[in-house]
């Protein structure tokens, strides 16, 4: 299968209808979660602490999966846990075990789709990377998938005012500099890093920026545009995994493996297949197409 070039996609943009972002509604749903007491993350806790004497004696895959604010009355936001149910099961087909996924997703509360390990707090981010940075050597793969409404704003930085991308949280964010600040610590072998959301390019900018390291970030926008849509009920995260499940397609070098550059082919064919290259900002001003980042070969980082 012939592959076509990132540059050339990027270049040739098409856009449908619907989007994700952290619009007035979504802010203020997400700030009234400050209003009731958000559960501790004490089954992460104890999860994570129940494996601090783990060794793995060869190659481990990991995954860390995070959907932010996830409630299903709230607009599109069905679509991020069926995105992240999706890539829960996808991965363990392909390799990874349910005992190293760990999933948070919005307060912390049980929805019958995948085992929720703890609330998408901060706090709770800063103790699974933690527990990644200490289990995690250069025989293993990471792969990160955060998916979730995003915005933008300004922030001081070492005594410097940036307009930072943001991953909407219940009642806070996390923005740009703070995750890529908490990937540092963590030195895979390979690390895949995928965030879902409106404005997210910031991030791919951040992670994937980082010399010296084996880090591929991917994103479903650019850092100042909104994520659109062209199949409402399917987000780009899950095209991007889905990848795995259709290899007799995705694996264009036909090495048996799906790298970070083919899934990102893969994700860019599905998720805009017939639309005209000029139909994008007609309907949806100030949307963006999905972005690939990184200092090393994107082919030479997988699943």
């Amino acid at each position: 299968m012939e592959k076509r070039s990132i540059t050339k996609k990027l270049a040739n943009i098409a856009l449908g209808i619907g989007t994700f972002c952290a619009g007035n509604s979504l802010i203020q749903y997400a700030g009234s979660l400050q209003d009731r007491e958000p559960p501790q993350p004490t089954a992460l806790i104890q999860r994570l602490g129940d494996r601090e004497s783990y060794e793995p004696e060869q190659e481990t895959k990991y995954a860390f999966l995070v959907a932010g604010l996830s409630k299903r009355n709230i607009g599109a936001d069905s679509r991020f846990r069926d995105s992240l149910a999706h890539t829960y099961l996808t991965l363990q087909k392909n390799g990874y075990s349910k005992d190293n996924i760990i999933i948070l997703d919005e307060v912390g509360e049980s929805n019958g789709l995948y085992p929720v390990d703890g609330p998408a707090s901060k706090e709770a981010i800063g103790k699974v990377m933690d527990y990644l940075s200490t289990h995690v050597d250069s025989n293993d793969s990471v792969y990160f998938g955060f998916i979730s409404h995003g915005g933008r704003v300004e922030r001081e930085i070492e005594g410097t005012k940036k307009e930072l991308s943001t991953f909407l949280l219940p009642g806070e964010d996390i923005d740009q500099v703070e995750l890529a600040r908490l990937t540092e610590k963590i030195n895979p072998e390979e690390g895949l890093f995928f965030i879902d959301s409106c404005y997210s390019g910031g991030f791919a900018e951040e992670i994937g920026a980082v010399k010296g390291r084996n880090y591929v970030a991917v994103s479903s926008t650019t850092a100042n545009e909104l994520t659109v849509s062209t199949n409402y009920k399917k987000i780009p995260s899950y095209y991007f995994v889905d990848a795995l499940n259709n290899k007799e397609i995705a694996d264009s070098n036909e090495d048996g493996k799906i790298s970070a550059n083919e899934a990102f082919n893969y994700m860019w064919d599905k998720r805009y297949p017939t639309l005209p290259i000029d139909m994008g900002k007609k309907y949806v001003p100030n949307s963006g197409a999905p972005q690939i980042k990184s200092t090393i070969n994107t082919d030479e980082v997988s699943f």
